[in-house]
């Protein structure tokens, strides 16, 4: 009798791993385009995304101005009909002693399925100078991706390149406003909370 109910729980447990974990015809790299084969996983077979992780705090105490962002990687993010390796996080803006967005609670509560859901999210490789990055060297990697406004909704471009600053790491950010037709007669759009079209370093706490 035993035998039979360790049989039977062996059994559980490979069905259970086999329905938890994706299945995936074929493995290529995180920056293999178009991103479009059903099944695949674009893995970051190199490891690229992991010196992004960590929480990085810009901070000016003379306008009582900071802002905090925390960055993870998610494996396996599920993309329609494949998957992808990412960059996901969430911040914090205080602007003059007012918080503006306040979302740091994100990934501790939320573990989506689509990366993309988070308020942060990176997944595309920038390779050199390839958008504007003049001091960047012809192999350094930078991540593309997006930031989230929940107060306005805006969804703009975020660049992220990782950086050393006194010895101390730290990343740069620049904030790309994506701009969206507005039919005429509609209202006013709600101003954005962050700070768009800057150079802001952070360093890693």
């Amino acid at each position: 009798m035993k035998k039979i109910i360790t049989l039977l729980l062996l059994l559980l447990t490979i069905v259970s791993t086999s329905y938890s974990q994706p299945t995936m015809a074929l493995e290529k790299g995180i920056n293999e385009y178009p991103w479009t084969e059903t099944g695949v996983y674009y893995k970051d077979l190199y490891n690229v995304l992991d010196p992004f992780v960590g929480t990085y705090t810009y901070t000016n105490p003379a306008t009582n101005t900071s802002f905090k962002i925390i960055l993870q990687k998610k494996t396996s993010s599920l993309f329609g009909s494949f998957y992808q390796d990412m960059l996901i996080g969430t911040y914090q803006y205080i602007e003059n002693g007012v918080t503006k967005v306040d979302e740091l609670n994100d990934l501790t509560t939320n573990n989506y399925t689509d990366g993309r859901r988070h308020f942060i999210n990176g997944y595309m490789l920038l390779v050199g100078n390839i958008m504007g990055c003049a001091n960047c060297s012809a192999d350094e990697i930078r991540v593309h991706g997006s930031i989230q406004d929940p107060v306005s909704g805006s969804v703009d471009d975020l660049i992220i390149r990782k950086i050393m600053v006194n010895g101390q790491e730290a990343i740069s950010i620049f904030i790309l406003h994506s701009i969206n037709y507005r039919p005429e007669g509609s209202p006013p759009p709600i101003p954005i909370s962050y700070p768009l079209s800057q150079d802001i370093v952070l360093l890693k706490d």
